[in-house]
């Protein structure tokens, strides 16, 4: 069931998005074509990061407590405190939703403010997904099964000690993508 609505969600989204960033297809294939090709292949992906990352909980929060430091200068354990000595490098630091999309890219998702991404519906958070992933040509890395690509694109530096790609890579294969 939390498939089919994950599936159901992006493919609204990537209709939403239109034509206004998808790539160029090639010479001679359909627009269609392709934009079929890309929601298929973002919403299995859309699945798998949403599993690996929060198990589908839209209101799942990870907070950085290094990253926060890095930006203030000052120490916190808890997302509770680092909120209390500044919201926004709190909410920097901390990754949001079920995609744990880190604040940092609020950008880069296409929100109008970092607040109306930490508010963020479940809706609004497939197409900001969407976005994320079309901008860092995820679609294409899906169809061609790179999974180490994807894995340090999205979850960063870091993706080899997570075990990120193979993660990644088992729940994909689980969808037989």
């Amino acid at each position: 069931m939390k498939k089919l609505l994950a599936c159901i969600a992006l493919t609204v989204a990537v209709c939403y998005l239109g034509n206004q960033e998808q790539p160029a297809p090639a010479a001679g294939v359909p627009r269609e074509t392709v934009q079929a090709d890309t929601s298929y292949n973002l919403q299995h992906l859309a699945f798998a990061i949403a599993q690996i990352e929060s198990k589908h909980n839209p209101k799942a929060r990870r907070f950085e407590p290094i990253l926060f430091e890095r930006m203030t200068g000052k120490r916190c354990s808890t997302i509770a405190q680092a909120e209390r000595v500044n919201w926004r490098a709190a909410m920097l630091a901390t990754s949001h939703g079920k995609y744990q999309i880190l604040g940092s890219n609020w950008r880069a998702c296409g929100y109008g403010s970092l607040v109306e991404m930490v508010r963020a519906t479940e809706r609004e958070q497939d197409v900001a997904f969407v976005r994320f992933a079309v901008r860092a040509r995820l679609d294409s890395l899906t169809k061609g099964r790179q999974w180490e690509r994807i894995a340090r694109i999205y979850n960063g530096k870091g993706y080899r000690r997570n075990r990120y790609a193979e993660k990644l890579r088992r729940v994909m294969e689980s969808q037989k993508v």
